[in-house]
């Protein structure tokens, strides 16, 4: 559980401060399995709202929100 927490905060900080990270908030690595992950923010109608965002691991399906950083 600890180490998601700070997987968590990681990725908040390089959303926040993406100058300052060496995470790319974009393609974030996995916190279960390390695959890369993928950042899903707009649709073919536009942005999402805030919060709304989401990625998604493409290994192992685990998935996270915006909100739930």
């Amino acid at each position: 559980m600890g180490n998601l927490r700070k997987w968590k905060k990681d990725l908040r900080e390089a959303v926040d401060y993406p100058w300052d990270s060496s995470i790319d908030s974009d393609h974030p690595d996995c916190p279960h399995c390390g695959c890369t992950m993928d950042f899903y923010g707009h649709d073919e109608t536009g942005d999402f709202v805030y919060g709304e965002g989401y990625w998604e691991c493409n290994g192992c399906g685990f998935r996270i929100t915006e909100d739930d950083l």
